[in-house]
């Protein structure tokens, strides 16, 4: 028979365990909330405010939860389109994905977006046909055409000013997210870093955020079926999840 007491610390760790990591939204410079900045005014034209929902940047914890970093085509999805919506800068861009979690290899799929002030009138969509390894986790990335070299990861330690670069909110109730870039060097060496995170936006469907390599408590957990038994006195119950 478990004693009670082992029984419930048992319970206690998995409580523990299987709560959410704390996660963290990297900061846009200039106002003190979203409701205050450019970039919030300008999906507020495009979606309103009332219908995004902010993803996570970073999981400081466990890292059992996804974020933004790292993402996967959706299963059974054919394509992935990337629709730009608007975009506020003087650099060209090119945006695009860098397959796997190390890889530095960038494939364009938008064409070159040249200077633009705002939201585009006519929104510009680009497919991208993944093949089978895109099943696997991949970061986004923006080529920052006119800074040979620059191309800027949704994973901010492959960046080499370590910041992060990308926001990301998901369309309540659906599996399309908007994605807003910083296309601005935080480490001084060509601009000064503004951190508006409105130099393109742009919408993604045919992805979602996923975690890069499972952790052992999820997959032991997984493993075990989620089952455990509870012993009382003369009777035994089994409790799933």
């Amino acid at each position: 028979m478990i004693n009670r007491k082992v029984l419930f610390l048992i319970m206690l760790g998995l409580f523990w365990i299987t709560q959410p990591a704390y996660c963290a939204y990297t900061d846009i410079i200039g106002h003190d909330s979203l409701s205050c900045s450019s970039l919030a005014q300008t999906l507020d034209r495009l979606y309103g405010l009332e219908h995004l929902t902010r993803i996570d940047d970073y999981d400081t914890e466990l890292g059992i939860y996804p974020t933004d970093q790292f993402w996967s085509c959706i299963t059974g999805t054919e394509k992935l389109t990337i629709t730009v919506r608007s975009k506020d800068a003087d650099f060209t861009h090119e945006m695009g994905l860098l397959p796997g979690i190390e890889t530095t290899e960038f494939q364009a799929v938008t064409r070159p977006l040249s200077s633009h002030d705002g939201i585009y009138r006519f929104p510009r969509t680009y497919t991208f046909i993944p093949d089978s390894n895109l099943n696997e986790p991949f970061r986004f990335g923006l080529n920052i055409m006119d800074q040979p070299g620059t191309i800027w990861s949704s994973a901010p330690v492959d960046n080499r000013d370590g910041i992060d670069h990308m926001v990301t909110y998901q369309i309540n109730g659906t599996n399309s997210y908007v994605i807003a870039w910083e296309d601005l060097s935080a480490d001084g060496s060509w601009c000064d870093f503004d951190g508006d995170y409105n130099d393109l936006i742009v919408q993604v469907n045919g992805a979602q955020p996923v975690i890069p390599i499972p952790e052992p408590i999820p997959l032991i957990l997984f493993a075990s079926g989620g089952i455990f038994l509870f012993y009382r006195p003369g009777r035994r119950a089994i409790i799933t999840s």
